[in-house]
């Protein structure tokens, strides 16, 4: 699934989310994704947000052990999508570690970062309507499939606000590590 950031000098409008599908056999797999595509469609508006906060010298970034870019919009993002699928499938591969995100209650945090509180209102209205997606799938509908997620796919960009678009990606195995869907 591909948001695109277009740049802008405020909050970043965001296009609409547009599936990049691979194979699709079930029908139950264009409601997972149409799913997952509304969901992303929420998160644009948090994306955008987040972006127009990031400043040029990198400051709303922190560098992983890995020496890559951690963004505040890559912690909320992946936690919000985990949030989403969490009860339907057997487990999710996400590119971040979620161990020090939180997005149950303020302070929102991801790691080090910390939402600010100006970010309070729009958390909370994205988390409860993935939440209310992630309702709207038949439970253990999905348990035969992973979930992959990288919540900013270009994340560097993102941080430095040099890059004109990011994207949330997820995608979906099957239990033998077979492309399915995304």
């Amino acid at each position: 699934l591909h948001t695109p950031l277009a740049r802008a000098a405020h909050a970043a409008p965001l296009h609409a989310p547009r599936l990049a599908t691979a194979v699709m056999s079930e029908g139950s797999s264009a409601v997972l994704l149409s799913t997952c595509a509304e969901a992303c469609g929420e998160l644009s508006e948090l994306v955008a947000a987040i972006y127009g906060l990031v400043s040029a010298d990198g400051s709303a970034a922190t560098l992983k052990q890995d020496k890559s870019v951690f963004t505040l919009a890559d912690g909320l993002v992946q936690a919000l999508l985990r949030r989403l699928l969490a009860p339907h499938v057997a487990s999710i591969v996400g590119e971040e570690d979620e161990s020090e995100i939180s997005v149950d209650r303020p302070p929102f945090r991801a790691g080090e970062l910390i939402a600010p509180a100006e970010l309070e209102a729009l958390v909370l209205r994205t988390r409860d309507r993935v939440d209310a997606l992630s309702g709207q799938l038949a439970g253990g509908a999905f348990a035969d499939l992973t979930p992959f997620i990288d919540p900013i796919d270009g994340t560097r960009e993102f941080a430095s606000r040099k890059g004109e678009q990011c994207t949330i990606c997820i995608g979906f195995a099957t239990p033998t590590g077979a492309a399915h869907a995304g």
